[in-house]
């Protein structure tokens, strides 16, 4: 019981199997006998901020982290994360800007720090932040399906169907893009035909 790497490993064989609240103690305890355990507080903060009861604690834990190693930048990440379901959009934006600062190729770092730029209604540099991470990687889904959605509400349509069409490409069975593709398709026509 007081070996902390056993203790460890046997966390994120409860995280796999589901059992998070088991997992959350047992972290917990590693904290109890090695107060300075970094990664410990990353996956409680991890898992803490999936519950709205418990969001607070998670950032706790999180900023905790960062405080021992403020150099990696998953765990900026999640703190953006975190401060993103408790409304703070302006501090989950500095996270992630720190992330994408240690990490500059971090294309997650960048979508998520997008997000929280079009929470905020800053829909422009949102896109802006989006183009960036197709910059690291053309084949990234998830910056090509944001960038559809980002850009949907302005109605360009030519933008949002390449955006849909590379998401097909890159992912042929990728249900929402082809729902998506076939919505703004037909959109296209009815306001062709006005």
């Amino acid at each position: 019981p007081h070996n902390w790497m056993a203790l460890d490993q046997y966390a994120r064989f409860l995280k796999d199997y589901g059992e998070l609240s088991l997992a959350v103690n047992h972290w917990k305890k590693i904290l109890e006998i090695v107060p300075h355990h970094v990664m410990a507080r990353f996956e409680l903060g991890r898992l803490l901020s999936r519950d709205p009861q418990k969001v607070a604690e998670a950032e706790t834990y999180l900023r905790e982290a960062i405080e021992l190693r403020p150099y990696i930048p998953e765990i900026h990440m999640e703190l953006g994360l975190c401060l993103g379901r408790q409304n703070k959009a302006e501090e989950a934006l500095l996270a992630f800007r720190r992330a994408t600062e240690i990490q500059p190729n971090s294309i997650q770092a960048h979508i998520n720090w997008a997000s929280a730029l079009r929470l905020l209604g800053r829909s422009q540099e949102a896109i802006e932040r989006l183009d960036q991470a197709l910059t690291i990687s053309t084949n990234s889904i998830a910056a090509h399906l944001n960038m559809a959605r980002f850009l949907t509400p302005g109605k360009d349509w030519e933008k949002v169907i390449f955006h849909l069409q590379e998401v097909i490409r890159l992912d042929p069975d990728h249900k929402e893009a082809t729902d998506a593709l076939s919505k703004v398709q037909t959109l296209m026509l009815q306001e062709e035909s006005n």
